[in-house]
């Protein structure tokens, strides 16, 4: 029983590479981008971190959202609605034009379960274009079995807001994944600040894989009590792209052609010049210094470069192309950006419940910081298998996570 229960683990988290090589995406293929939007977006997420309830006053509140229509079902209602990205507005051309407009869906169920009329806001996963999927695998179910509403947020660079130039989701620069992160901390604030406006109390964030992730970090912004619930998704994205699966998805000769071009290798290694974070990839200290961009990250000692990719186990394919310069600068670059102990903690009365994949190849998490280091109130659930059979055949265990975290929520409402 054992080995047929070995046996059964090893093919599901073999199917997070099998699924790799049929999905035609090339991340980075234009390199880091732009190097002042890379240092507008980390002097605006430290300031944003520093001074979050000014923020929300500035930004968030009173911030005009429209309904454009309103569909209703036998047992539900759907609205699309639209407002202008606040990044947009204060941080003009850091989107592109196609993104600055943020489009959402909202499924009412037409029964409440319970007084406090529950929502929860789903951002999405890499690849989830459009609503469809969210809308059909999350938000029916959740308004049919749990009486919880859905809103469901489109991010820039994804679906109606996607460039015409990018090719599905393959993002150009390494700053676009940053700026969609902006972009979709405000955004989430302005959708949850509508939610309580149309007498929604009890408000919550969920996702899977980088969704999780993105939900993570606007938890951090919201100034309220939410219902948090991460899936498939841990600390940093840093090890999504330096160790996970996704590694050999990304464009890293050119990465480490422009490390060598003489104005972006100076500015490049400006960026690390500020604070320090142990060996072990543990948890990175916020600089105090604003010019610089973030927390200067030391290679973990489980981190792979080509020097040791002869001993690799073949958990991962081509190690040996992956230049190790490259790899370190975008090991450091992502913990600054998304590590999630660089954020404020979400409020102390947040439900956070976080669903993890035991052998997750996408996300893996043996060199990074634990999550409940960081928010120490998290509960983390553990589903069997990887991260492509979990977001197959788990949605109903992400369900109910989500509606335990509503649960615990109204306990402090």
């Amino acid at each position: 029983r054992e080995i047929s229960r070995c046996k059964i683990i090893f093919w599901m988290s073999r199917a997070d590479r099998v699924y790799r090589t049929f999905v035609p995406v090339k991340f980075f293929s234009k390199g880091w981008g732009c190097l002042e939007t890379l240092r507008k977006i980390w002097r605006w997420q430290v300031d944003y971190s520093r001074h979050r309830d000014d923020y929300y006053r500035r930004i968030v509140l009173d911030h005009d959202v429209k309904i454009d229509e309103s569909h209703a079902r036998e047992d539900l209602e759907i609205l699309n609605g639209h407002f202008v990205s606040p990044l947009a507005v204060h941080e003009p051309g850091l989107l592109p034009s196609e993104s600055e407009k943020a489009r959402f869906q909202v499924v009412l169920p037409k029964k409440w379960k319970s007084q406090s009329r529950s929502i929860c806001l789903h951002l999405a996963g890499t690849g989830d274009h459009f609503f469809w999927r969210r809308r059909n695998l999350m938000a029916k179910p959740l308004a049919r079995e749990k009486g919880i509403a859905s809103i469901l947020l489109e991010n820039p660079y994804y679906g109606i807001r996607k460039p015409k130039n990018q090719l599905r989701s393959s993002l150009h620069h390494v700053s676009d994944i940053f700026v969609m992160g902006a972009a979709l901390i405000v955004e989430t604030g302005v959708l949850l600040n509508w939610c309580r406006q149309q007498g929604f109390q009890s408000l919550g964030v969920t996702g899977v894989s980088m969704g999780g992730h993105m939900a993570s970090i606007a938890s951090c912004f919201w100034p309220h009590p939410l219902a948090v619930v991460p899936c498939l998704s841990w600390s940093t994205a840093s090890c999504v792209f330096t160790e996970g699966v996704f590694r050999d998805a990304c464009a890293w000769p050119v990465l480490q052609e422009q490390l060598h071009v003489s104005d972006h290798s100076s500015l490049i290694k400006q960026f690390c010049s500020t604070g320090k974070v142990d060996s072990s990839n543990s948890r990175p200290q916020r600089p105090t210094q604003s010019p610089s961009f973030g927390p200067r990250v030391q290679p973990s000692a489980g981190l792979q470069t080509s020097s040791t990719a002869a001993a690799d186990d073949g958990k991962y394919r081509h190690k040996w192309r992956v230049p190790p310069e490259a790899l370190s600068f975008m090991q450091q670059i992502m913990d600054a950006f998304t590590h999630l102990s660089n954020f404020p903690c979400p409020h102390p009365d947040s439900s956070i419940i976080s669903v993890v994949a035991k052998d997750d190849r996408y996300v893996p998490r043996d060199h990074v910081t634990p999550l409940p280091e960081i928010w120490p109130n998290c509960e983390v659930r553990y589903i069997s298998g990887g991260h492509v059979t979990g977001y197959l055949f788990k949605q109903e265990k992400f369900r109910t996570a989500i509606s335990n975290a509503f649960e615990r929520l109204d306990l402090h409402l």
